[in-house]
């Protein structure tokens, strides 16, 4: 909902409060508006979704993640097994259009690229992997045993699919994101917007990001963009050598 929307939703909640109407109706109106914003936003960011891939059947849904707080977005699959793209409330409001258009072409990716299907598998080795490290520590005993158990699960599984699978997984849903937005000829610079503001760099979040996430540092990230797309550069300022 735009800004006229909201000056004029404004101006009616306004004369309905003059004029001496109901509480009950006042009420009303604003679950009316705010039901009407959702709406609104939701339908364009599926626009959005069905533009960057046609036919695809994927849905998106806004929604507050539990645990999550902040700028986020998800490829997931529903009860039924259909695609879908949850958008965290936070995104929608705090991330401007072109940013936006590169978080949605991101998720689609992960789709296109059935990144969840290779990541269920990962998923039932990397239990397998946490299986025998426990019954191997049991049979090891002491601390043999719990350090032949931490190595195995804690941090050979860990790395095996952060550092092999899952980060590999997020560079390759960025560079098929601008391919999508170059497709549907969308802005592509919102990459370089949305990376600029969450670089992360230094030695303590460069060794969390070696054990814990599974995400690239935003620098690299970048880095591995611009070697695909050697013309986003250009998103910087500065000028192709």
């Amino acid at each position: 909902m735009g800004f006229l929307s909201w000056m004029i939703s404004l101006l009616i909640i306004a004369f309905l409060i003059y004029s001496g109407a109901s509480f009950h109706w006042i009420v009303l109106v604003i679950l009316v508006i705010l039901l009407l914003t959702y709406g609104s936003k939701r339908a364009r960011l599926q626009r959005i979704v069905n533009r960057l891939a046609p036919g695809a059947g994927i849905r998106v849904k806004i929604q507050k993640i539990e645990g999550i707080n902040g700028i986020n977005a998800f490829a997931m699959l529903d009860e039924h097994g259909n695609k879908l793209i949850i958008v965290t409330p936070e995104a929608v409001n705090e991330l401007d259009k072109d940013e936006l258009y590169f978080v949605l072409a991101h998720e689609t990716a992960h789709h296109l690229k059935d990144h969840l299907v290779v990541k269920a598998v990962t998923e039932s080795i990397k239990a397998i992997v946490d299986t025998a490290a426990g019954i191997l520590g049991i049979l090891g005993g002491g601390i043999w045993g719990g350090a032949i158990n931490y190595v195995l699960s804690k941090i050979f599984s860990r790395i095996f699919t952060n550092k092999t699978i899952y980060i590999n997984q997020e560079k390759e849903a960025d560079v098929e994101a601008i391919r999508l937005l170059k497709k549907a000829n969308l802005p592509v610079c919102g990459a370089y917007k949305f990376f600029n503001h969450r670089i992360k760099e230094g030695f303590w979040e460069s060794l969390i990001a070696l054990f814990i996430d599974e995400h690239p540092l935003a620098s690299q990230r970048w880095e591995n963009l611009v070697l695909h797309y050697p013309d986003l550069i250009l998103c910087t300022g500065k000028s192709r050598r």
